[in-house]
């Protein structure tokens, strides 16, 4: 029995824009979108991700991700999770990080 056409759907790991050396609470992208990875690259601290608009409007209400409070320098998390309003990331206290997204 013959079958209709399908697509196959399938997810990078890595985005297809990035913001590099955030080290302070930073909008990345207003609008929809999905978070790829994060990768550590200053102190061993962690960072928090919210699904919102604008920085003033981040909160616990629209988290998204928090990662460990001493993620390894070098470390990169994969996430894969979408956002609707808009992408801010803080890193937590002294931390450096970057951001692939699409």
């Amino acid at each position: 029995m013959p079958q209709a056409p399908f697509s196959i759907v399938t997810s990078p790991t890595q985005g297809t824009k990035s913001v590099l050396n955030i080290s302070a609470a930073t909008l990345i992208e207003a609008g929809p979108g999905r978070i790829m990875q994060v990768v550590n690259n200053g102190a061993a601290v962690g960072f928090s991700a919210y699904d919102s608009a604008t920085v003033a409007g981040a909160g616990a209400a629209n988290l998204i991700y928090t990662s460990s409070a001493t993620l390894a320098i070098g470390s990169v998390v994969t996430l894969d999770i979408p956002y609707t309003n808009g992408l801010v990331v803080t890193p937590i206290s002294t931390g450096v990080v970057a951001v692939s997204y699409c």
